[in-house]
């Protein structure tokens, strides 16, 4: 009798807490993660919330389903693939399918609260068309292959064999050589300062690296 008493009042306590028809914590689609403080799940016509001053943890819910962040008005909106909120890391991803480019004009302001967990300088060569398994396809055509090479050396022996640097840029990585390996075929990591939210889980510092 006692733990049917005990089970009613957790009921009753929980049909209080979060009344009938509403979410403990929202979710946007079939995405794994919640989407909870400091991030803000912004619905349509509603003012942005804001953390400590920074409106940049709204989230918007797309039709299909897809969590998706604004960055920046110069950077624009990436998919959320994932939250890490014990580490303080954002996993996003391009909606065009073409991470290089967003990455070439990303442009993360000293105040905004999410950083680049390190960079490291990637040179962007345009070249005859070659190697199409190696080249960035989304940058590429019939006429020109894209490639980017972290590689001092692997950008002087491209130009001897015709190919010309358009940009050299610190990419946010999560490790070294992480686009080297895979072409840009993938996502990124981004981190947010603690300081900006009061109730964040907290870990230990981790040193900031820039690798060029």
């Amino acid at each position: 009798m006692a733990i049917l008493q005990v089970l009613f009042f957790l009921f009753l306590l929980f049909s209080l807490v979060y009344p009938k028809n509403s979410s403990p914590t929202p979710t946007c689609g079939n995405n794994s993660f919640y989407i909870q403080y400091p991030f803000h799940l912004q619905e349509e016509g509603q003012k942005p919330h804001r953390i400590n001053g920074y409106q940049e943890f709204n989230l918007r819910c797309t039709s299909e389903g897809i969590a998706v962040l604004n960055l920046a008005p110069s950077s624009g909106e990436f998919n959320v693939l994932d939250i890490n909120y014990f580490e303080q890391k954002i996993e996003l991803g391009d909606p065009g399918k073409c991470l290089p480019r967003r990455l070439m004009n990303l442009n993360l302001s000293s105040d905004s609260p999410f950083q680049a967990l390190l960079y490291q300088n990637y040179t962007f060569l345009r070249c005859p068309p070659g190697d199409e398994s190696r080249a960035i396809g989304c940058l590429s055509n019939s006429t020109v292959s894209m490639y980017a090479t972290s590689s001092k050396s692997r950008v002087e022996e491209m130009k001897s064999n015709g190919c010309s640097a358009v940009a050299n840029l610190p990419i946010p990585v999560d490790s070294l050589d992480q686009f080297e390996l895979n072409g840009f075929d993938g996502d990124f990591h981004l981190e947010w300062d603690i300081s900006v939210c009061q109730h964040c889980p907290r870990k230990r510092p981790t040193p900031k690296q820039s690798v060029f």
